[in-house]
């Protein structure tokens, strides 16, 4: 049996460390919506989040919002207004077939 050098092993391990980190960079997904009233009104400058503020987005001006680099799992999405009250939804980042809620 050959005996595998330090190097060689310190080698492989750096490469299979990089490999991860780049599968999980490439599955990263991006997360984008707008937040509108039932009157078509938009809510600007209102703070949405995942997970409690795990990743957390801003609305612009026209209610649109992104997260970005979201890793595939099961995030619940809420919007953090003084002035309205939105349900929280669950949403389910899938790194094969993209959102779905």
């Amino acid at each position: 049996m050959e005996r595998i050098s330090p190097w060689k092993r310190l080698v492989t391990v750096v490469l299979g460390l990089a490999w991860s980190m780049c599968w999980s960079l490439c599955a990263a997904e991006e997360i984008l919506g707008t937040l509108a009233m039932p009157d078509r009104s938009v809510v600007p400058t209102t703070k949405v989040v995942l997970n409690g503020g795990q990743h957390s987005s801003l609305t612009a001006r026209d209610g649109s919002f992104a997260f970005r680099d979201v890793a595939a799992g099961v995030y619940l999405l809420e919007v953090l207004s003084p002035n309205f009250h939105f349900s929280a939804m669950k949403i389910k980042v899938d790194d094969m077939t993209g959102i779905r809620h």
